[in-house]
C-alpha cells in the first residue's frame, strides 16, 4: 500500500489541480482546437470525395467560405482584362481599371480566378489581384 500511496502522491505533486475555466479563458487549448479543425476538414473532404466532387471543387467550396471574397486590381499600369475563358487568348469581356474591386467566385486553371465585375462573370490572372 505504501508503494501505491507514493505513486499517487508523486502524481499529485507533478500535476497541480487545474482550475475550472473562467469566462475569459477557453476550456480548450488552441492546439486541441487546431486538431479538431483538422479532423473536421478531413471528414468534409472525405464526404466530398464520396459524393463525387473533384478535389478542385472541394477546394473552391472551402475557399469561398474561408477567404475574403473582394479583391482589388493591382500590379498593372492602367487596367486588366476580364476574359471569357481561363486563358490569355480568349475573348475580352471588359477592362477593369487599376484600383477597382472584383468579387471572387472560384479558383480556375492556369493561374486565373473566376470573378464578377459589374455583373459580368469572367476570368482574370490572379497575379493582378490582391485581397481588399
Amino acid at each position: 500500500m505504501d508503494g501505491k500511496m507514493m505513486k499517487k502522491d508523486k502524481f499529485k505533486k507533478n500535476k497541480p489541480h487545474q482550475k475550472f475555466p473562467t469566462k475569459k479563458q477557453s476550456f480548450f487549448r488552441p492546439s486541441i482546437l487546431r486538431w479538431i479543425h483538422r479532423i473536421l476538414v478531413t471528414i468534409a473532404i472525405i464526404i466530398g470525395l464520396l459524393m463525387g466532387y473533384t478535389p478542385d471543387k472541394i477546394y473552391n467550396l472551402f475557399f469561398k467560405i474561408i477567404e475574403n471574397r473582394t479583391y482589388v486590381v493591382v500590379n498593372c499600369e492602367e487596367w486588366i482584362t476580364l476574359r471569357s475563358e481561363p486563358n490569355e487568348n480568349s475573348a475580352d469581356l471588359a477592362h477593369i481599371p487599376l484600383g477597382n474591386s472584383v468579387e471572387f467566385i472560384e479558383v480556375s486553371a492556369n493561374g486565373f480566378l473566376k470573378v464578377k465585375y459589374k455583373g459580368k462573370r469572367g476570368y482574370v490572372l490572379s497575379r493582378f489581384l490582391a485581397k481588399n
